[in-house]
């Protein structure tokens, strides 16, 4: 009896299963929709002959399902919105609160908030490695294995760095905090670096 009791008891809870829990969901539940916007032209699949878009570049707008794995961080369930970039090329990033900094292998491109390629420049220093922003000097960092940069965004001028730190190393990575940038090398022996972005009172 203990015995058919228990297949009772699975038989009557099978309904449960998470796969089929998902389907019995509200669809307002179920689908996380964007409020309208401007950007309606630009996410739609078709690429617009009057898009301010560089050619190579499209939107799309994206929205799926949830499910019990990603329902806590409901917004991270997939992309917003999405840029597809020339091909063959790597890509490094970087944003403040205003723009994107995309770099490829010779060209930047700035990004607004509204996902629009508004600047890009070609510049001659191939093999960016890394980007970030400093919030204090209001400027992108950006690396290649050998030197550093920084970017005025604004007027697009990228301003070589001197340094007075002697590494026949090669720089691979960097991040910043409010007062310092860290830069890590790559190769034998790799280290981390920090280096002082606020004016040293020391003399």
């Amino acid at each position: 009896q203990n015995l058919d009791d228990l297949k009772n008891f699975q038989y009557k809870f099978a309904p449960l299963e998470i796969d089929s829990s998902i389907v019995r969901l509200p669809s307002s539940i179920i689908y996380i929709k964007h409020p309208a916007s401007p950007m309606n032209d630009l996410v739609s699949p078709r690429s617009s002959p009057n898009n301010s878009v560089s050619p190579e570049m499209q939107v799309h707008s994206y929205c799926f399902s949830l499910s019990p794995r990603n329902s806590l961080y409901p917004w991270l369930i997939s992309p917003k919105r999405i840029i597809k970039l020339p091909s063959d090329n790597w890509y490094s990033l970087a944003t403040n609160q205003t723009h994107i900094l995309v770099i490829g292998k010779s060209t930047l491109y700035l990004i607004n908030q509204h996902f629009k390629s508004v600047n890009q420049k070609s510049f001659s220093q191939e093999g960016i490695k890394d980007i970030c922003w400093s919030k204090i000097l209001n400027r992108f960092i950006l690396i290649s294995p050998k030197e550093i940069f920084t970017l005025d965004e604004k007027r697009m001028i990228l301003d070589q760095c001197q340094l007075y730190f002697n590494s026949n190393i090669p720089w691979e990575r960097r991040i910043c905090s409010e007062t310092s940038l860290f830069s890590s090398t790559f190769g034998q022996n790799p280290f981390i670096v920090e280096f002082n972005l606020c004016p040293s009172n020391s003399f």
